[in-house]
């Protein structure tokens, strides 16, 4: 069996960081599970119960896989 392993995911001051901890996840997922509620279609709480700290996924997921630029007039 493969290591566990555990990432934060957290935003401070406007930046996003993720670090891997030793702490319990509010959520525990698949690789591939983790892969579709960030990146969608549809929102994590559509895929998994969200409780506690991680229902704010649902606020910022999915993520987009890119941003698009906005026209210049």
């Amino acid at each position: 069996e493969g290591e566990v392993q555990a990432l934060r995911v957290e935003v401070r001051d406007g930046l996003a960081r993720v670090t891997r901890t030793d702490e319990p996840p509010a959520l525990r997922l698949s690789a591939a599970l983790a892969t579709r509620a960030l990146l969608g279609p549809v929102k994590p709480g559509q895929l998994v119960m969200l409780e506690g700290d991680a229902r704010i996924l649902d606020a910022w997921c999915p993520l987009p896989l890119w941003l698009g630029r906005q026209d210049h007039v």
